[in-house]
């Protein structure tokens, strides 16, 4: 397993988060969506949702070029939209279940990921199951660093970008 691997394999689950709360609850999405003057409906929410899991889940269970490629590509336009909304100061709805404002940090995770995954579709990245099975320590701890670096983003985009808001609104007046 490479490093590009163990990265793709992160952006890949972060998406899965983003996803999911996109299914769950559309509505942070859908506002960010028309916001940019973008058509946009719940349903189509839920169904970009659903698509970005199934992204998410192909790259780390079934592995390969196209998946990788595909996450690179949607990562890709992630970065676009991003700065789309920074520029307006639009919120982005990344995660469905609260909508945060989109930051340099943001735009640039989302260049990022895009870079990394674009790398890893090199290689072509493995799948993470059939590394369980051959070596079930190393399967189990690389799920689970996965896992929690994937949620660490997450928070990175969103309580973070959140904080930075919070505490530039509380920063006196002339302060830096």
């Amino acid at each position: 397993m490479s490093t590009l691997t163990a990265a793709a394999w992160v952006a890949a689950f972060l998406l899965v988060l983003a996803g999911a709360g996109k299914v769950v609850r559309p509505e942070a999405a859908d506002t960010a969506v028309r916001t940019a003057r973008l058509p946009s409906h719940v349903q189509l929410i839920r169904l970009l949702g659903a698509g970005e899991v199934a992204v998410g889940l192909t790259v780390v269970i079934v592995g390969g070029t196209l998946p990788a490629v595909v996450l690179a590509i949607a990562y890709g336009g992630f970065a676009v939209f991003a700065q789309r909304q920074r520029r307006i100061g639009a919120d982005c709805g990344c995660f469905g279940t609260t909508s945060a404002p989109v930051t340099g940090m943001h735009v640039g995770m989302n260049v990022l990921l895009a870079v990394v995954t674009a790398g890893a579709a090199l290689q072509p990245a493995p799948a993470l199951p059939p590394m369980a099975v051959d070596a079930p320590l190393l399967g189990a701890v690389a799920a689970a660093l996965v896992v929690v670096a994937a949620t660490l983003l997450r928070l990175l985009l969103t309580a973070a970008a959140e904080l930075t808001v919070a505490f530039e609104l509380l920063a006196p007046k002339g302060a830096t």
